[in-house]
Formats: C-alpha cells, sequence, structure tokens
C-alpha cells in the first residue's frame, strides 16, 4: 500500500512528465518553425533577433529586457528560430521541474504537487521568476515560520 506521501510524489513525477510530453509533441508541430503567421515561438522571435544583432545591448540597439534576461537570451540561443523554440521550450520544463525540487524541500510535497498543478495552464515564464524567488525561502536557514504547515 503507498502512503499518501509516496501518491503526492508519484503524481508529481507524472506532471513532470507531462511537460515533457507536451513539449515533445508541441515541437513536432509546425506551428514552431517560427514562420510570421506561426503562434507557437512567440517572444522567441524576438530573442533570436537581440541575440543575433551586432554592437553592445541598450548602447548599439535597444533591448526591453534586464541584464539578467539579456544572457539568458544570449545563452538559448540557436540558429534559427527554431532551434531557439527548442531550447526555451525545453529550459522551460527543466525550470519547472528545479522548481518543484525546490518547494519539495523546502515546504514539502504538496506544495511541489501545488506548483506543477497551478503550472499546466501559465506560461513558462513564470519558471524563471519562481526560480530566483523561491530559492532564498527554500533555504535551511529561512525562517521555520514561514514553511511551518506548508507540508
Amino acid at each position: 500500500m503507498t502512503t499518501r506521501g509516496g501518491m503526492v510524489l508519484w503524481c508529481c513525477v507524472a506532471l513532470v512528465l507531462v511537460r515533457v510530453a507536451v513539449v515533445g509533441i508541441a515541437l513536432g508541430q509546425d506551428a514552431t518553425d517560427g514562420g510570421h503567421q506561426r503562434v507557437l515561438p512567440g517572444d522567441v522571435r524576438r530573442f533570436h533577433r537581440i541575440a543575433s544583432l551586432r554592437g553592445t545591448p541598450y548602447a548599439d540597439f535597444a533591448v526591453e529586457y534586464p541584464p539578467i534576461t539579456l544572457a539568458a537570451i544570449d545563452a538559448l540561443d540557436g540558429r534559427t528560430v527554431r532551434d531557439t523554440t527548442v531550447h526555451v521550450m525545453w529550459s522551460q520544463v527543466a525550470l519547472d521541474a528545479v522548481v518543484a525540487l525546490l518547494l519539495a524541500w523546502g515546504w514539502g510535497r504538496r506544495a511541489a504537487l501545488m506548483y506543477l498543478l497551478l503550472g499546466l495552464r501559465s506560461s513558462g515564464t513564470r519558471s524563471c521568476t519562481c526560480a530566483s524567488t523561491s530559492s532564498p525561502l527554500c533555504s535551511p536557514s529561512a525562517d521555520s515560520r514561514w514553511r511551518a504547515g506548508a507540508r
């Protein structure tokens, strides 16, 4: 018989696998080719353009993203918009898994499960924000009052 904690863990694993499957299926579609009429790449076309421009960002050309985001844009850029789309989508799956692990470690498995459940409908951009804001809260030195009752 599986314990409730074990069941929550299996649900978390299943939700991460759902993300992997969805990204794999989405990347197999024509919607990721980067054409102007395609919806899926969205901001990725702009990311690829920013990473492809020569010169100093902010000085030689306008960039509407902060420096840390610009570094991520450069790191995830590919040779084409399609390659960049692939890199961005898989990075979001990885970040979702990292955030879920941090939440499970810091606040318990139920918190990770709720994050993964609520994240099914939201965009991937929240992963970077959550990863940068939740990791200090999950640290061993975090005030235990904030973590009490979240398990």
